[in-house]
């Protein structure tokens, strides 16, 4: 997981499963204003909306 710019601010406080970050990061745009993409090398990103 990579951290774009403008989220380092952002916090967030729930329960996931550590094995289920799939599912971690779909909840994670109706949480919070992000938006997760697939890189090339298989990482995500997390960056502001």
């Amino acid at each position: 997981i990579v951290l774009g710019p403008g989220v380092e601010h952002l916090t967030v406080t729930s329960v996931f499963q550590t094995r289920d970050t799939d599912a971690f990061l779909t909840a994670l745009p109706h949480i919070l204003p992000v938006r997760v993409r697939q890189l090339p090398d298989g990482r995500s990103e997390i960056s502001a909306r």
